[in-house]
């Protein structure tokens, strides 16, 4: 029986991701194939790629760091950081018009990094 501490909880806890991992997988096989239950297999995979989609932003942070902790902005381009705010805006606008959770959470995400980004750009330049 696992423990809340020690090894025994985070060898449950290890079972567990790999179970969920191994569910993907095994229904995204039998999508693949043609027997799979689709609604049960978006299900799951609209959990995972919220996760997966908020990885962008998180790995723009270092850039973030740069510009604020550093006030470094030496080759970046106020007009490409401005599109990307302008992209992630109108996939913002389609999220919530088509009610899709995924996509507001990640463009609500891209447009923080992407603003700070910008806002970085216009002070430090």
């Amino acid at each position: 029986m696992p423990t809340m501490h020690g090894t025994g909880m985070h060898h449950h806890i290890n079972e567990r991701h790999e179970w969920k991992f191994m569910a993907y997988v095994k229904h995204l096989v039998a999508l693949i194939t043609g027997n799979a239950d689709r609604e049960k297999l978006k299900s799951m995979f609209d959990k995972f790629i919220a996760v997966v989609g908020l990885v962008g932003p998180i790995m723009t942070i270092p850039q973030i760091i740069n510009i604020w902790g550093y006030q470094q902005v030496e080759g970046l381009a106020l007009a490409s950081w401005g599109t990307y705010v302008m992209s992630a805006t109108f996939w913002l606008i389609y999220g919530v018009i088509h009610q899709e959770k995924a996509i507001i959470c990640v463009n609500i995400a891209w447009l923080m990094a992407h603003v700070s980004v910008v806002t970085g750009i216009i002070v430090y330049s």
